[in-house]
């Protein structure tokens, strides 16, 4: 009896590395304007703040696609929740985020 192989799904060259460190390079800059965007919305909004659907309105882009960026600018300082909470459009409740320029305490 002979054995079969199976082609693998998920080549293991280097080409495939490669690809992948070129996509993530594309998606670098698009994740630095993205943090740009998002300060410069909350700066604006001065102290009423933005939610992250708020953002992801204005923006036009999906809420999950700012969660990760806000998360990194929550994480340097950049913006704060301000523990105000407002309602989402599912009926649920979204923190209230500022720039740090407009948080007393909260910023740095």
């Amino acid at each position: 009896m002979t054995e079969k192989h199976q082609e693998s799904l998920f080549p293991t060259n280097h080409q495939s590395a490669d690809t992948s460190l070129a996509a993530f390079e594309q998606v670098k800059p698009k994740l630095s304007s993205r943090k740009l965007e998002i300060l410069n919305r909350l700066l604006f909004a001065g102290t009423e703040g933005l939610t992250r659907y708020e953002l992801a309105f204005r923006m036009r882009i999906p809420v999950q696609s700012i969660t990760g960026p806000v998360k990194s600018l929550v994480d340097s300082g950049d913006i704060f929740e301000t523990g105000d909470k407002r309602p989402t459009p599912m009926g649920a409740t979204s923190k209230v985020l500022q720039h740090r320029n407009y948080g007393g305490n909260h910023g740095k």
